[in-house]
């Protein structure tokens, strides 16, 4: 389920495009794969090198994430109704923009979903409701593809068991409680205006990498991030390389700076 959101930035031509044209462009998409989005088919973009984070930000149409609760180490760490499991796209987004030179560019959080073998099945569409709002509420969306629409057929073999039971409808073609939830807050949500400016405190990380390996996932900018979270703070993210780039952080209306090493004191 393909929902895409109008993003409130000036110049913002991708904003306005339809899904097809979007879509067109596939071929020039990036996939942003950050150091807590572990999916199936991605690297932690952590473990890459510098140049290879910049393209990620800067090249094609857009940037994309793949933030799922389970493969991120999330569901581990905060359990599925804790700071951080709830704010994890949003956190991912955030990420995947401080890569970005254009202010104007979006990201398209092209995979997220859950499972009954991660939370309670009645607890899913408040996980929903809760994680695609906070990610919304950047700003920086051009849109968000729940994983996936339909569930798989179990005569169809070779997938784990939870790749049976993600879809938003099942077998008999009939739209699931989670399915309703999501079809009501995209409704919600496309008649919302964001933002992507209103975060003014931004949280400073290090241009390089963090941990090479791929399990577990390193959080140390994810911890820090939900630390803040916590406190009170809705904030964004910048580089260390543009921490001192007034021109650039006017452009993301940022006026507080919050290094990794303050956040323990804020």
């Amino acid at each position: 389920m393909l929902l895409v959101l109008e993003a409130a930035a000036p110049g913002n031509e991708n904003a306005s495009r339809s899904v097809s044209q979007v879509e067109g462009d596939s071929t020039r998409l990036i996939n942003f794969a950050a150091n807590d989005v572990l999916d199936l088919d991605s690297t932690e973009i952590e473990a890459m090198a510098p140049a290879v984070r910049q393209n990620c930000g800067t090249q094609g149409a857009a940037s994309t994430v793949h933030s799922y609760a389970y493969f991120s180490g999330a569901l581990e760490r905060y359990g599925y109704s804790g700071v951080g499991t709830l704010h994890l796209v949003e956190y991912n987004v955030e990420l995947a923009f401080a890569y970005q030179t254009d202010p104007a560019r979006r990201v398209w959080v092209e995979e997220i979903g859950t499972s009954p073998e991660w939370m309670p099945e009645s607890y899913m569409g408040d996980y929903a409701r809760q994680v695609l709002e906070n990610a919304a509420d950047t700003g920086k969306l051009w849109g968000i593809t729940w994983w996936c629409s339909h569930d798989v057929d179990p005569s169809v073999k070779g997938f784990q068991s939870l790749e049976y039971t993600l879809g938003l409808i099942d077998q008999k073609n009939h739209v699931k409680p989670l399915g309703i939830v999501i079809s009501k807050l995209a409704e919600e949500l496309r008649g919302k205006t964001f933002s992507s400016t209103q975060r003014k405190t931004a949280m400073v990380i290090p241009d390089t990498g963090l941990s090479t390996r791929t399990k577990p996932s390193d959080w140390t900018y994810g911890a820090a991030f939900m630390n803040l979270l916590e406190r009170g703070k809705k904030p964004c993210i910048v580089l260390e390389s543009r921490a001192k780039d007034e021109e650039y952080l006017r452009s993301r209306n940022v006026t507080e700076l919050i290094s990794l090493a303050d956040v323990v004191k804020v």
